[in-house]
């Protein structure tokens, strides 16, 4: 296993255990003075970076439950900002896995985060 992979294993493993937090993998510089393009081109990098994640961790755990594109709609009810997203339910965690951009001049970034089901109903109140 390379060690890529650990990292995520790892990654993974804390996550579940702290039942409730959030691991930064990558974000880009902040993004107020870029063009729509240039912003268009970020996304699509992250993108493939959050397709590439997306492999490494279905190798470890399995299948998400839900994944953009074809569960947007579940997304956008509780976590608007991702423009790419994967879940897992884990013993009543869900592990989620996101390329987000809350706001059109803040950084974009690639995240593993933990949350209890409570958490999530909230989210989407």
């Amino acid at each position: 296993m390379d060690e890529e992979s650990v990292t995520i294993k790892v990654v993974i493993e804390r996550l579940l255990r702290t039942r409730s937090a959030t691991e930064w993998l990558e974000e880009s510089h902040w993004v107020e003075s870029s063009s729509p393009e240039e912003i268009d081109a970020h996304h699509r990098a992250y993108t493939k970076k959050f397709e590439k994640v997306l492999k490494e961790i279905t190798t470890e755990i399995g299948e998400p439950r839900f994944v953009t594109p074809q569960n947007s709609e579940w997304f956008s009810q509780w976590y608007p900002e991702a423009f790419a997203a994967a879940a897992w339910e884990i013993d009543g965690i869900w592990l989620c896995l996101a390329a987000e951009h809350p706001d059109r001049e803040t950084p974009i970034g690639l995240l593993v985060r933990s949350l209890t089901t409570q958490e999530r109903d909230e989210l989407a109140e």
